[in-house]
């Protein structure tokens, strides 16, 4: 179990193997620009995983500092790049059935790419 802010890991490591403590982790964080936090887990892979790790990931609690909020711009373009990844796989792979439904999911990832590049100022 870890802890991660936007500066990366910040307490714990390694992969749960069993015992309660694994699953506990404590940090006290000193804040003085906005981030984020989150817990991930990393464990033995279940055999219906197709990586050679199991993995969780709790949704980010972000942390406003003075009225900013989190939004560095490496983190921004790295979405960007990962909407862009996700719409060529979609292309590539995706089994739509009928042109209007590629169209859909194309202007979903457009309006995912207006929200981050609004982010980058």
């Amino acid at each position: 179990m870890r802890v991660r802010t936007a500066d990366g890991v910040r307490a714990g490591a390694g992969r749960l193997g069993g015992g309660e403590d694994a699953l506990t982790v404590t940090v006290e964080l000193d804040v003085r620009e906005p981030t984020y936090v989150v817990a991930e887990a990393v464990c033995e892979p279940h055999p219906r995983t197709l990586t050679h790790t199991g993995y969780a990931l709790t949704s980010p609690v972000h942390i406003d500092v003075d009225g900013e909020q989190v939004a560095r711009e490496a983190d921004v373009r790295w979405c960007l790049e990962w909407l862009d990844l996700l719409e060529a796989l979609i292309r590539k792979h995706a089994r739509l059935g009928d042109p209007t439904r590629l169209e859909d999911h194309l202007e979903l990832l457009d309006r995912a790419r207006a929200v981050y590049r609004a982010r980058l100022g």
